[in-house]
């Protein structure tokens, strides 16, 4: 938008001046003025708001917009709690005398994850720390194993191997604190006996060392063990994931095609709403849109989709291994159509929306564990479901209202050169228009805080271009009768709002294309009663 500045020549100035002492029988006389104050060039981009302009494949132009509107992530399906296990032990009621090199205490045992909607057979992990914190308060120096056989690296179980230091006295116990970073282990959950689930189980073993004395160690001598799996994050896990419905709600409230038009009618019948579903982990989904609506947040107009489209359970089957990919996942697509078909979209677009709002429900395996627990999952695969919405410019309109904020620039100097301007004017509109729309006008002027002090209208318009015209557009000259009380005030306000009402010429629906404008120039007449003395 530019504006073009006041200009009033000097040479007109002085021939006024010189007229009026020529003239000096007459108290004032008359003196018309023309010339511009504002200017806009309006396109398409303005009127409808574009996420992407493209080309259709019957050759019309259509604006596509695209959201991800559901995101169901490894770490959305299950998460690997932090999990400490502490294992005391301690020596017999009846003390013993233990010799260098002598195992006194071992034990085999399960440590179960609490892990929700997951049975996990099989994890490989992408990071995670394993921490030991051994107190021992035998007097004597302590050798001690760790080994998880279900944790493996490289063919290596996973094993620490501590020589604990002798303790000063009972009372004072040493503590020893290690940790194995477990990035790249797989760890096996089927547990000690491989009939389990999120179990992994561990072996331990404490001996007194080979060059150590001989030490008598009863029930109050100990060495406990506290382990803890801390930060464990899959890169992949296998199992069962269990039957669940997962809900998501939420708003799509960048919609911003019609966010120019906060008024009006619209009907487009081509208008396509395309939910499109991407699995890329190993279960089966049903999903189902409990609920979307289109919501004017200007007008505060709102509808429901309805209809067979909406009520559609959408089953997608699970993804499969292939290991040229990486991760070696080949995903299942599902894309569901809304139209005016198979819904009332149409009346959707209509209330000229800029927020959807939506529900969706997702059901994991409806079947159940029909995989027999290898359902699984890699890090940064999972479920999405894309909202995209394709709008041809291709439709009939009524009323639709934009608005234009202008700079509006009139000279305060002529107010020096005036007494009392009460022989009003004209505003003039002129316009140019390649757009194949009528369009009628209202102008509203404002103050500095763009608050609407005043206002004039016509009863012209701005004529429509034709498909069939050899011009490049049309032009129109509207004209605003400017009030006697008017004219004065007008040189106070910095800005003129143009409001553009908009309606498609004739019956048929039209055809809008990006290199459509419309053009328009505002310009004063006004009548003006010269002061003498001002010369």
């Amino acid at each position: 938008m530019r504006v073009i500045r006041f200009l009033s020549t000097a040479a007109i100035i002085l021939l006024l001046a010189f007229a009026c002492r020529k003239m000096s029988f007459e108290p004032s006389w008359n003196v018309d003025l023309l010339a511009p104050i504002a200017q806009s060039d309006l396109r398409l981009n303005q009127l409808l708001s574009q996420n992407e302009l493209r080309v259709s494949l019957n050759g019309d132009h259509e604006v596509y917009y695209e959201d991800n509107i559901f995101s169901y992530s490894l770490d959305s399906l299950f998460k690997i709690p932090d999990t400490s296990i502490t294992k005391v032990n301690q020596g017999s009621f009846i003390p013993v005398t233990v010799a260098p090199g002598q195992t006194w205490a071992s034990d085999t045992n399960n440590n179960r994850f609490q892990i929700r909607d997951v049975s996990l057979m099989e994890a490989i992990l992408a990071d995670g720390t394993i921490i030991f914190e051994i107190s021992s308060n035998i007097t004597e120096a302590i050798d001690m194993i760790y080994e998880v056989p279900g944790a493996t690296k490289d063919g290596q179980v996973l094993s620490l191997t501590r020589t604990i230091p002798a303790a000063a006295s009972q009372s004072t116990p040493v503590i020893v604190i290690d940790s194995i970073d477990l990035s790249g282990y797989k760890l096996d959950l089927r547990g000690k006996d491989k009939n389990t689930a999120n179990t992994i189980y561990f072996y331990f073993a404490a001996s007194v060392s080979n060059n150590a004395n001989p030490v008598i160690i009863s029930n109050l001598q100990y060495v406990n063990v506290k382990t803890t799996y801390r930060g464990l994050l899959p890169y992949f896990g296998r199992g069962y994931f269990r039957n669940q419905i997962i809900r998501e709600g939420g708003s799509s409230d960048d919609f911003e095609v019609f966010r120019n038009l906060p008024e009006g009618s619209i009907d487009m019948k081509e208008v396509e709403l395309d939910f499109r579903i991407k699995n890329s982990i190993g279960v089966d989904i049903s999903a189902n849109i409990a609920n979307l609506r289109a919501l004017n947040s200007r007008s505060g107009k709102s509808v429901e989709l309805t209809g067979p489209g909406k009520e559609q359970s959408l089953n997608l089957d699970r993804a499969t291994l292939q290991s040229d990919l990486d991760p070696p996942v080949y995903p299942q697509f599902r894309d569901h159509v809304i139209n005016h078909e198979n819904s009332n979209l149409d009346k959707l677009l209509e209330v000229l929306p800029d927020q959807i709002d939506y529900d969706l429900e997702l059901e994991v395996n409806p079947l159940g564990n029909v995989s027999g627990y290898n359902d699984f999952i890699y890090l940064n695969t999972g479920i999405n479901i894309d909202l995209n919405a394709r709008v041809p410019l291709h439709f009939k309109a009524e009323g639709l209202v934009f608005s234009d904020t202008l700079d509006l620039v009139l000279d305060s100097d002529e107010r020096k050169i005036t007494t009392d301007p009460l022989y009003g004017g004209v505003l003039y509109l002129s316009a140019q228009n390649s757009f194949p729309l009528d369009i009628s006008t209202k102008l509203f002027f404002m103050d500095s805080l763009y608050n609407i002090r005043d206002s004039i209208g016509s009863s012209e318009s701005i004529m429509a271009h034709s498909s069939t015209s050899t011009e490049a557009f049309q032009e129109s000259l509207i004209s605003y009768p400017v009030p006697e009380e008017l004219v004065d005030r007008l040189y106070d306000y910095p800005f003129v709002m143009l409001k553009l009402n908009i309606n498609t010429a004739g019956q048929e629906a039209v055809h809008l294309k990006p290199d459509q404008y419309l053009k328009v120039v505002l310009s004063a007449d006004f009548k003006y009663k010269m002061n003498p003395e001002f010369y």
